[in-house]
């Protein structure tokens, strides 16, 4: 008997026993659970970089892709202003 023929005939015997509907529902129940947590997760890492420039007191804030070349840098000292420089890197694990 092949490995496949026998889960398919467990899977159609607990099915007609009715506790399958439990293990359904506790997957349906996680499954909801961990998208919840990570929509939440993300609604608050969104919150917090969009009011990075509030707690850095910043009056103005830049996102450039590339670092600010050395010209246009000295024309923002030149003009009296501050800079700041920060690195965000995308997370390898989830």
């Amino acid at each position: 008997m092949n490995s496949l023929s026998f889960a398919w005939r467990s899977l159609r015997r607990e099915r007609r026993r009715g506790e399958g509907w439990v293990l359904l529902l506790a997957l349906t129940l996680a499954v909801a659970a961990a998208g919840a947590v990570n929509l939440f997760n993300q609604r608050v890492h969104l919150a917090m970089a969009a009011s990075g420039g509030e707690a850095i007191a910043a009056d103005l804030r830049l996102e450039l892709r590339a670092p600010l070349d050395d010209a246009r840098r000295q024309r923002i000292v030149d003009a009296g202003l501050r800079t700041a420089d920060t690195a965000t890197f995308a997370s390898v694990a989830r």
